[in-house]
């Protein structure tokens, strides 16, 4: 399959492909590298299943109450939502098991 892509907004899109038998959803934010995060299609679903959490979570931010909503998604990947970053943060971390 070749990868699928759609926009979100303006300076969004979701892109949709396959590497070897595994599906990939990346999200990104047009132009920069910084922004783009890369998730396995098990844990699109996770994200997917925790949308109205997320969605709860920015609705409070907008009505200024303290939020801080954090899940893991899998393997290293984690979103969160806080007070103080008016963003959804779904990220991908990383350790060092020799340090």
């Amino acid at each position: 399959m070749a990868s699928r892509e759609f926009s979100i907004d303006e300076s969004k899109r979701v892109i949709v492909s396959k590497k070897g038998s595994e599906y990939f959803v990346t999200i990104e934010e047009i132009g920069s590298q910084t922004k783009t995060v890369a998730l396995p299609a098990k844990r699109w679903a996770v994200l997917n299943a925790i949308l109205p959490d997320i969605e709860n979570s920015v609705n409070a931010l907008k009505t200024n109450q303290s939020v801080k909503f954090s899940t893991h998604l899998g393997g290293g990947y984690f979103t969160s939502v806080n007070t103080g970053f008016f963003c959804v943060d779904i990220r991908e971390f990383y350790y060092n098991k020799n340090e």
